[in-house]
């Protein structure tokens, strides 16, 4: 549940940045080009958010089909696609693994690029806490045994010393 807030936020602060001497300019023409014609990368990812795990499972057996046959793009987005679903299966090193490999490409855009890199970091640091959890879990379980076994020892020693004063 963290994760989206943190990704949902790093998209929203991504997509509220804007220039404001380009409200004071005057309007450019906007020809129709490749890249006005697809959705934006920021717009993907939120529609990936706002998916559930099942359907980001579905999403993503269908961009795996799909990237076989096409470069370019659509590897980016099939990338983006099995990050997240790895993210929201809780396989945060194969997610950090994933959004790395499309994190420094040249043909995505400045802001994608940053949450991509926000969110791999998020996924790092939870792949950190996953391990310091397990090594926790793994200290905490060597104490209790030792504690169990010095509370043993503390029994045998009083067994004994009420078995020598009853001589």
């Amino acid at each position: 549940m963290r994760v989206i807030f943190i990704l949902t936020f790093c998209l929203g602060v991504v997509a509220c940045q804007h220039d404001p001497w380009a409200l004071n300019a005057t309007p450019k023409s906007l020809a129709p080009t490749p890249e006005r014609l697809i959705p934006t990368c920021l717009t993907f990812l939120a529609d990936l958010n706002a998916m559930t795990a099942k359907e980001l499972k579905a999403e993503n057996d269908r961009r795996l089909k799909l990237s076989a046959e096409k470069k370019g793009d659509d590897d980016v987005r099939a990338a983006l696609v099995a990050g997240l679903y790895q993210a929201k299966s809780k396989n945060y090193a194969k997610a950090v693994e994933l959004l790395s490999l499309i994190g420094y490409r040249k043909n995505i855009d400045e802001g994608c690029r940053l949450s991509i890199h926000l969110y791999s970091d998020v996924l790092a640091d939870l792949v950190q806490l996953d391990r310091d959890l397990a090594m926790e879990k793994k200290q905490k379980g060597e104490l209790e045994r030792k504690l169990k076994a010095l509370s043993d020892i503390e029994k045998d020693i009083s067994q004994r010393d009420s078995k020598g004063r009853n001589l």
